[in-house]
């Protein structure tokens, strides 16, 4: 079985990825209830590494992801804890903050989480098409 990441990309047909403008004050927590229940109850997992580089010059201040997000239950997670925590951690979503960039360290866990049926939300960019590598890692 082939369990690269390019791989998993072409197979991630039923992963559903949205990408948003530059604003999120197109996200209506109001259908978010109407679909998923109470977001209270949802645990989300943001991806914020404070220094990690964007990509596609789009990049959001932890104000405003937390204003965007403030009906669910967040947990902002650097890439060594999402690494750790991601795999057992219960979250309903993950977001990834960073446009195409992602941590390569994460990659197994963000993996595994989606091809359990975890969901996604990449803010701009196509979805881990640039790797990044902390420096001395």
């Amino acid at each position: 079985m082939d369990l690269s990441r390019r791989s998993f990309l072409r197979t991630a047909g039923g992963v559903v990825i949205v990408g948003i403008g530059d604003s999120l004050g197109a996200f209506n927590p109001a259908a978010a209830r109407a679909l998923f229940g109470d977001p209270v109850g949802i645990r989300v997992a943001v991806l914020f590494d404070e220094g990690f580089p964007g990509a596609d010059d789009f990049s959001l201040t932890r104000e405003t992801l937390a204003a965007a997000l403030s009906d669910f239950t967040v947990e902002y997670l650097t890439a060594a804890e999402l690494a750790a925590k991601l795999p057992g951690g219960g979250y309903g979503l993950l977001v990834n903050p960073y446009g195409s960039a992602f941590p390569v360290e994460c990659w197994i866990s963000i993996r595994a989480y989606l091809s359990r049926g975890g969901s996604l939300l990449n803010l701009g960019g196509i979805p881990f098409s640039v790797p990044v590598r902390k420096d001395g890692a």
